[in-house]
């Protein structure tokens, strides 16, 4: 048992020996090769580390910077163009090339070779991560050579969309070009996403201003709800008021998870919009809302049997039993019934609201005698010219505390 034991050690060790020389063969024909592969930057000296290693796993946790070097790819102008997936995007020369941005964006990475100086410049947040992240100490008893590569690369990962970072990094490294004064008004609102991200406001400043005065004057336009966020970002308070004040008579109430609002047939989104303008937005909307359907059940109360309102523009209890029914028959066909009764709620835009009540009918006795005469068509005339904000009922809902009572009574 024992001499077996022995023999199998024997022969375990001679074959290990064995592949340690396969190894080294196969590392001393790997050392023969060139150190340069096409298209990859010269080799550069490997910076020097600190020698204490107490701080190295606190230094790589949460880290956003790593060795070692990605392999570079040649990249065609109209691959840049058509389509970043997959592709390795030169944005500094190759000398100044010493800082890969890897964008994690779908599930895909998208590679920027950049300069670690100009970022470093162009903004506080990054600069501190690269500082931090950098600063690497060796382990004890100092780096081995072999472990520090020929090539070193540095990589930093950000957040955002490939495209619009494609564009701040060539504006960050002078090679921006006249076709970046026409960009989309969603790729700006991606670009303003890094900037509020990574405090790329002052860096960007001459193409910013450039392109919030051409955007603001389509601000209050469909299609350019979130100039709201981009406004805020820059501190540009053009056309925010007037911007808030068309939303909120235009847009419903939020869907079930509260991230998207409907602006006539559009669905659109609001993640991006600030809390502030979302909250006056609504508010602005249920108080203009609660004023509507305020004017609306007055109208019907004014033709109930007995009303003493009635009792001014027609003596007759039939011609006040005939309005009321074709009246409630108009609002039941506008889609407006819930509106009466208890707890109802319009879940519409205020502006949708306003042009079916305007659609409101109802006839007089006079329709079924001709000899009957009374004045209850100016009531119409009147209810029409409360609820379009010529005149406002004094009892209607103003301000939020108002419009709490209202809806509590």
């Amino acid at each position: 048992m024992v001499s077996t034991r022995a023999s199998s050690l024997r022969e375990r060790m001679e074959k290990d020996k064995g592949v340690k020389s396969e190894i080294l063969q196969v590392e001393n024909h790997v050392n023969a090769l060139p150190k340069v592969l096409s298209g990859a930057t010269p080799p550069r000296t490997p910076r020097p580390m600190a020698s204490d290693p107490t701080q190295l796993s606190n230094r790589l946790s949460g880290a956003f910077l790593f060795p070692p070097a990605i392999e570079h790819a040649d990249v065609k102008k109209e691959d840049v163009d058509t389509g970043l997936e997959h592709v390795t995007t030169p944005i500094a020369d190759d000398d100044a090339s010493d800082i890969t941005v890897v964008v994690l964006h779908h599930r895909h990475r998208f590679r920027f070779l950049s300069s670690k100086s100009v970022l470093s410049l162009s903004s506080p947040i990054i600069q501190r991560t690269i500082q931090t992240c950098m600063n690497f100490e060796s382990p004890t008893g100092g780096w081995d050579d072999r472990d520090i590569p020929e090539n070193p690369e540095w990589t930093i990962y950000l957040d955002g969309d490939p495209q619009a970072m494609q564009a701040v990094l060539l504006l960050l490294h002078l090679k921006g070009s006249d076709k970046f004064f026409n960009i989309s008004f969603e790729l700006f609102t991606e670009i303003s996403v890094l900037c509020d991200r990574y405090a790329w406001q002052d860096a960007l400043r001459p193409w910013v201003r450039a392109w919030l005065e051409r955007f603001a004057r389509n601000a209050l336009k469909p299609g350019y709800e979130n100039w709201l966020y981009i406004a805020t970002v820059y501190n540009y308070d053009k056309k925010i008021k007037e911007l808030v004040a068309a939303l909120a008579t235009e847009v419903s109430l939020p869907s079930g998870c509260g991230n998207f609002i409907l602006r006539g047939e559009r669905n659109i989104s609001k993640t991006l919009w600030p809390a502030k303008y979302t909250d006056q937005i609504l508010l602005l909307r249920g108080i203009e809302v609660a004023r509507l359907t305020y004017a609306l059940k007055k109208l019907v109360s004014t033709f109930k049997s007995g009303s003493v309102e009635f009792r001014k523009y027609c003596s007759s209890q039939v011609c006040a039993d005939h309005v009321l029914g074709s009246l409630l028959r108009s609002i039941v066909q506008g889609g407006l019934s819930t509106l009466l009764e208890d707890g109802g709620e319009w879940r519409g835009s205020a502006i949708n609201l306003k042009e079916r009540m305007g659609a409101i009918q109802f006839d007089t006795l006079q329709k079924v005698m001709p000899n009957h005469t009374c004045a209850l068509h100016a009531v119409r005339e009147r209810f029409l010219a409360g609820f379009k904000g010529a005149t406002r009922t004094r009892d209607a809902p103003q301000s939020l505390f108002e419009l709490s009572a209202f809806s509590n009574s």
